[in-house]
């Protein structure tokens, strides 16, 4: 389809869900949905309830709207063939949502267009009809609940897309109490820091702040501190910069992270928001960290990065201790990878690779009032700027190898790190979690690395030729998949792994758009187009 075509068809269907004139009124689709779920809503509480998350789930949805329509001419065309077809999916829900709850107010009549429902008299009993009623409305919640979980990463990736007009509306929105408006607001400040340097210091905190001392979590190289001044508690992980890197970069760098961090909100993007820095290379705390309070000798960098965990999330555990040591459903495993991959795609809207992505950086919480499985990414030791210089250094850690990719592996990658390394790294945690088996059963802290036999990799760990082992290694990761994962979780998680692992090859899945624009912006909607929405579409 042709960029013309879908502009027309996009404000076509904006305007088909937000405006509609039935009967000479000027009227809102979603409107109507909720005003016919509304005459019912006193006949039992639990109705009220649900009609309340479906009211902010559509006033969502038209600032979402609100925006595409001011700004749809400044997007990449891969982005707006993304959001068109999405666009397509809100309409064909937001239809069957009316369908359920006209069926079940007028029994066998039907209406063929909004103005039909509207004219269409009748008198119901809520007390009869309240169960289907409260039936109704939860399918569309839900409906309208899947339909934002795929939509809400191609609307946020408009954070990426250089537009003076996207600037200006979000400076006359900045004071607006709208969630996804300000969620898009603190990445668009965050990407703003990365490009022009900010002397705005960081929080930075010291050891005094926490009572008492830490507590290790076990299997990952973060802790767990309580604060002294409120009834709260951190995760604090530590971070130490490479040696080789310039110091004056790497105070930019992890200034750019925290400030980065601290603007995200855990529930959208599934990253716990940084309050905090402890500068363990100074001799003496400083009031602040900026890119001018250097340091005065050559010594190692060091940092410790204090997460505030949010109310209701407790009891952390590193991945790694959970695939040891416990049994998870079907379900928490897709509910984890879903979750992963999102934290990952939003690390990487804020302009930052992570390096290091593997179980042991990998915290899950416990949400305490839904008893659900909560991940966050934390281990952010060698993460850096997606488009800043990079250092061909590694280490030969096998435990860490087998989630590295083959241009990766060494002690001299071949390959500068870019944002598919982590989808690799992402691939491989996935196969770990759909086959919920512990890939490393003993680290090399632990008298040498002991893999999961099933992998069959012992002789490729001991192979004198790095390129032979590491491209042997990948290789087993993908016949793993191929012959393992179906019978576990099925075909799509299969793929789902396959396209990660082989991002980086010339395959059909990951191809390089011929349509000018981002290349970051491109490689988001392939991640959301290869593996979001993939994931999304498992049904257990």
């Amino acid at each position: 389809m042709d960029p013309f075509s879908i502009t027309v068809g996009v404000l076509g269907i904006i305007d088909l869900c937000l405006r509609f004139k039935p009967d000479n009124r000027f009227d809102r689709y979603g409107k109507v949905l909720i005003k016919t779920y509304s005459d019912y809503q006193n006949a039992e509480t639990e109705v009220a309830e649900t009609l309340l998350k479906l009211k902010v789930l559509w006033y969502k949805t038209e600032s979402q709207m609100d925006l595409l329509t001011k700004v749809w001419d400044s997007l990449d065309p891969i982005l707006q063939q993304n959001q068109h077809l999405l666009l397509c999916q809100l309409e064909v829900k937001l239809q069957k949502a009316i369908g359920l709850i006209n069926a079940i107010v007028h029994g066998k009549q039907t209406a063929t267009s909004l103005a039909d429902i509207l004219r269409i008299k009748g008198k119901v009993k809520r007390e009869r009809y309240a169960l289907s009623v409260k039936e109704s409305l939860d399918r569309s919640v839900a409906d309208f609940s899947e339909w934002h979980y795929l939509f809400d990463p191609s609307w946020y990736l408009i954070a990426q897309v250089a537009s003076d007009e996207i600037d200006r509306y979000l400076r006359n929105k900045k004071n607006d109490d709208n969630s996804p408006v300000q969620g898009l607001i603190a990445l668009r400040k965050s990407i703003r820091d990365l490009n022009v340097p900010s002397n705005r210091p960081v929080r930075e905190i010291s050891s005094h702040d926490f009572l008492g001392p830490r507590s290790l979590i076990p299997e990952s190289s973060a802790a767990m501190a309580d604060f002294q001044d409120r009834n709260s508690y951190a995760v604090v992980d530590s971070m130490i910069p490479n040696q080789f890197a310039d110091e004056t970069a790497t105070i930019r760098d992890v200034t750019a992270l925290c400030k980065a961090l601290s603007r995200m909100d855990p529930q959208v993007f599934g990253l716990l928001r940084c309050c905090g820095v402890i500068n363990k290379s100074l001799e003496t705390d400083v009031e602040n960290l900026t890119i001018e309070k250097l340091p005065t000798t050559n010594r190692q960098l060091a940092y410790d990065l204090a997460f505030e965990v949010p109310l209701g999330l407790s009891k952390p555990k590193s991945l790694r201790d959970l695939l040891k040591h416990q049994q998870a459903s079907l379900n928490l495993r897709l509910d984890i990878s879903r979750q992963l991959a999102m934290s990952v795609f939003y690390l990487h809207i804020t302009g930052f690779v992570h390096k290091n992505l593997r179980p042991e950086n990998i915290l899950v919480f416990e949400q305490e009032a839904s008893m659900s499985k909560v991940p966050c990414l934390v281990g952010f030791e060698k993460f850096r700027l997606a488009d800043s210089s990079t250092f061909l250094v590694g280490d030969s850690l096998k435990e860490r190898e087998i989630y590295r990719h083959p241009s990766r592996q060494g002690n001299d990658p071949e390959q500068k790190y870019v944002m598919q390394h982590d989808i690799y790294s992402l691939g491989v945690c996935l196969l770990e979690i759909g086959l919920w088996k512990s890939f490393v059963q003993q680290s090399e802290f632990q008298g040498g690395f002991l893999p999961l036999a099933e992998l069959e990799i012992d002789e490729l760990l001991v192979e004198s030729n790095n390129r032979k082992s590491a491209l042997g290694i990948k290789k087993r990761m993908m016949v793993v998949a191929e012959e393992q994962l179906p019978m576990h979780m099925g075909d799509k998680l299969t793929q789902v792994v396959s396209k990660c692992l082989g991002c980086l090859d010339d395959t059909e899945f990951w191809n390089e758009s011929d349509d000018e624009g981002s290349e970051d912006v491109n490689i988001g909607v392939q991640f959301i187009e290869n593996v979001l929405l993939q994931l999304q579409e498992i049904v257990i």
